[in-house]
């Protein structure tokens, strides 16, 4: 039976994820925004001083102390500069990788993700900038991830995540949430055809919302996914929501600045024929809205969101290494295309549109990640060679 795993004394997108984020493909940052009235769309490149990283998931609890997670490391933004650490040992192998984070004040983090040598759920928890490793006790007789991690407050957490591959086929959607003293499995509702969450936001105590993909992986193929997930938490239990029908494809990252507003992001299609998509939740009432139109060839992909206080939002993704705005280019892309041309076309009533990247060393990469607190936001990911990657609206 399981189990409640103490805390501090009072993927399979995760899978493809997992993936992405030990080598990153030689691919160009996508950024697009939906601004509100007054904002600028302007970027800055942060010196992360050479740090290598894989990294998956960011937190900021102010627009200066932000925490970033990933594969074997943590990168600490405090006093204006970033440093790396490596994660504490697990005491297996090899180590763990955090998919997740979210940092309910200043002193203190929680991380989510899995040990990859045996295949456990591992907590991760960060007090006065030290951190420590959790594996879930208990017996797993299959493997178990937990993707992303939402806080409402310090007592109060959600993380969710997969079970499986179930018989070498299909995940099974797992939530679990913080109390206070421990973490424990809340059941999620049933998809019947299996499914993996990678997302959740949590505006409230009692509203929240996942995100992620129906379907499973077969063996040896993970192009198997079918459709776009969404459940909805109000303070009785999960439930699904009916989404809209795209085909196959799935939801990457989810923002709610309330319970009548959220955001989420993702694709339509899979590998080189996905299309960034984005869609609009008013409740339990689900659309696709207008994302921007990218001339190229195919295979790009949306995998995180975040919104200010004043409703400007900005998802980040990448494009694949033969894109450029103007058209497919004809060999291997250059570094200079990086440099996204100024065609911010955001207006004062929120339309989608592509945004202007700063250049990253290389010129190709990945942002996996972005996280907004009051009018600033961060967006993290890494280089072509493994590096570390920030970026923050001005």
């Amino acid at each position: 039976m399981r189990r409640m795993v103490t805390g501090r004394g009072r993927l399979a997108w995760g899978s493809a994820l997992a993936a992405a984020i030990v080598v990153v493909a030689a691919a160009t940052v996508l950024l697009i925004s939906r601004l509100s009235g007054g904002a600028d769309g302007s970027w800055d490149l942060a010196d992360t001083h050479g740090i290598s990283a894989a990294p998956a998931a960011v937190s900021c609890p102010t627009s200066t102390d932000c925490w970033v997670v990933g594969w074997d490391r943590v990168e600490h933004l405090s006093g204006g500069a970033w440093a790396g650490a490596p994660l504490p040992a697990l005491g297996g192998e090899q180590g763990a990788v955090l998919f997740g984070v979210a940092c309910p004040t200043t002193s203190e983090c929680w991380g989510v993700g899995q040990d990859y040598t045996t295949e456990q759920i591992v907590f991760g928890h960060e007090v006065g900038d030290a951190w420590t490793l959790i594996r879930e006790a208990g017996d797993v007789t299959q493997p178990e991830q937990l993707n992303a991690i939402a806080c409402v407050d310090p007592d109060d957490c959600w993380a969710v995540g997969h079970v499986g591959p179930i018989d070498g086929s299909r995940f099974q959607p797992l939530i679990e949430h913080y109390s206070g003293t421990g973490w424990s499995v809340v059941p999620s509702a049933d998809p019947g055809s299996g499914g993996d969450l990678t997302a959740i936001s949590c505006p409230t105590p009692t509203e929240c919302s996942a995100v992620g993909t129906t379907g499973g992986e077969e063996a040896g193929n993970g192009n198997s996914w079918t459709s776009p997930l969404i459940e909805h938490y109000e303070g009785d239990g999960w439930t699904l929501v009916s989404t809209p029908g795209i085909g196959p494809g799935g939801l990457a990252g989810v923002a709610c600045s309330d319970s009548d507003s959220c955001w989420a992001v993702g694709h339509s299609g899979w590998g080189s024929g996905a299309r960034p998509i984005v869609e609009h939740g008013v409740g339990d009432s689900w659309s696709v809205v207008g994302s921007p139109s990218l001339s190229g060839p195919d295979g790009a992909v949306l995998l995180s969101v975040a919104c200010t206080a004043s409703n400007t939002c900005w998802g980040v993704g990448e494009l694949p290494p033969t894109f450029n705005l103007g058209g497919p280019s004809t060999g291997p892309t250059p570094g200079p295309t990086e440099v996204l041309p100024p065609v911010i076309e955001g207006n004062a009533r929120g339309g989608w549109s592509v945004a202007v990247s700063p250049q990253i060393p290389g010129g190709s990469g990945s942002l996996t990640a972005v996280t907004c607190v009051a009018s600033r936001c961060w967006a993290i990911g890494s280089t072509l060679t493994g590096g570390f990657v920030a970026e923050s609206t001005t």
